[in-house]
């Protein structure tokens, strides 16, 4: 099944987000921009400014260093796996399991939903879409 993010609730649960790269920064922005709430599990110390950017979208932001195989996935609205590494896979597997919709970015062989609208969401789109 594949749907647009604004088809996924975003108000029962966080939507867990792995990895810090450019495509989990894309999902960041695209997440933030429709205020979901967002427990990211970022595999690198220096987010600072994407914090504060995504902070600024909307929503709410809950930043994590621990092990996301230990993250609790039950509650969760959806998952999306953007390291591009085995964990991706593991973690959409767990999230399977339970029934949580799971984005693995690049992998739409093995994810049930999609946050791509094929349009990356910047700071600055998001502020020129708000002044239109």
């Amino acid at each position: 099944m594949r749907a647009s993010p604004q088809a996924t609730p975003t108000t029962t649960g966080p939507i867990i987000l792995l990895g810090a790269g450019d495509a989990a920064m894309a999902a960041l922005w695209r997440l933030a921009a429709t205020g979901a709430q967002i427990r990211w599990y970022a595999d690198r110390p220096d987010v600072a400014a994407e914090i504060a950017l995504a902070s600024g979208l909307g929503g709410g932001l809950e930043l994590r260093f621990d092990d996301p195989r230990d993250a609790p996935l039950d509650g969760a609205t959806a998952v999306v796996a953007a390291r591009g590494d085995a964990l991706d896979l593991a973690i959409a597997e767990r999230a399977r399991a339970i029934a949580v919709p799971v984005e693995v970015i690049g992998r739409p062989d093995v994810s049930t939903f999609s946050t791509s609208d094929r349009r990356p969401v910047t700071p600055m789109r998001r502020f020129f879409a708000r002044a239109a």
